[in-house]
């Protein structure tokens, strides 16, 4: 019953809905978060159509594509996989320059107030780094600019991408699976239509912490009605393979310097860490930046690689989910 009347709420809210959609689209109003909350609760009734439509209303015409480019594969799977994208030599880079960071402790039982230095004594289940202090990272800013996976990101959504969401973070061990570290089954609805990419820092086997993802669930209405009726809610493994073939319910086993390429819409989890530990870095390209709040980092041009502020200034679109002053 609960359900049904959260739907009546929100069929009564469609005119406002749609009304922030013209504001958003036209006069740059960002819109609130009753929107955003409608838009996840239209993909649970719709299966997906309804950001389909939105994307569609609210995408820029992407330039012209690398006709090339063979995303089959990533359209009908939901990923594509990468190997050696990144050589070792530059992850060693990478990873010179986040110890330079300090971060905060996230997880079920210890969640930071303010940054912590990573160090020896395990807080929590995962400790990630602020956007904000990524973005000035140069080896960053250099992965930032690449235009191979722009283009990869026009061709999957078939508009202009839009960069943003910048995040790295670890994850240790922990006794039991870590729901604000997302070692649950989900899905990510936070825009119209999105794709993420995921890099490995470390080497990433069965004992640390694979990513896990359902073949094929980004499709519309392949998450099953249970699922989506439950809305943003955590999904146990018993429920996911009564519901999906094991042939469909992968686990990645990854080297340093490998690459995923997913739409997160389609169910997924990152296993829980049992020895060792995992590093990710991982970006995302959107169609639209409708949706839920999420923080624009800020640096300044002085902090700013010479090839970096260069791309990113004279593609100001793609690139507007970051602020150079």
């Amino acid at each position: 019953m609960k359900f049904y009347l959260k739907q009546f709420y929100y069929i009564l809210f469609i005119p406002i809905y749609f009304l922030e959609i013209i504001l958003f689209k036209f006069f740059k109003i960002k819109n609130s978060n009753l929107s955003y909350y409608a838009m996840v609760n239209y993909f649970c009734l719709s299966g997906g159509w309804s950001n389909n439509i939105l994307h569609n209303f609210l995408k820029k015409t992407p330039n012209q594509t690398d006709g090339n480019l063979d995303l089959h594969n990533l359209k009908k799977n939901g990923y594509e996989m990468k190997k050696n994208y990144l050589d070792k030599n530059f992850v060693t880079k990478i990873k010179n320059d986040l110890s330079t960071l300090d971060g905060y402790w996230l997880g079920d039982k210890y969640n930071s107030r303010k940054k912590e230095k990573l160090s020896k004594e395990i807080k929590s289940t995962k400790y990630y780094y602020s956007g904000e202090d990524l973005v000035k990272l140069k080896s960053i800013q250099s992965f930032l600019i690449d235009d191979k996976l722009m283009n990869v990101a026009r061709g999957y959504l078939n508009a202009e991408p839009i960069l943003y969401n910048i995040n790295c973070w670890y994850n240790f061990p922990s006794k039991t699976p870590d729901t604000n570290a997302a070692q649950l089954w989900h899905y990510d609805m936070d825009r119209p239509k999105w794709l993420k990419v995921f890099v490995y820092l470390t080497d990433c086997g069965k004992d640390n912490g694979p990513h896990c993802f359902v073949r094929g669930s980004h499709r519309n209405n392949s998450i099953p009605f249970k699922f989506r009726k439950l809305g943003y809610s955590r999904i146990n493994d018993v429920e996911i393979t009564k519901e999906f073939p094991e042939k469909d319910i992968l686990e990645y086993k990854f080297s340093e310097g490998d690459m995923v390429i997913e739409d997160s819409r389609g169910l997924h989890k990152g296993k829980q860490v049992i020895t060792e530990h995992r590093l990710i870095l991982q970006i995302e390209y959107a169609s639209s930046l409708f949706g839920g709040f999420y923080n624009k980092p800020t640096l300044n041009k002085s902090e700013c690689d010479k090839n970096f502020y260069e791309v990113a200034s004279s593609n100001s679109y793609n690139f507007q989910g970051i602020k150079i002053n």
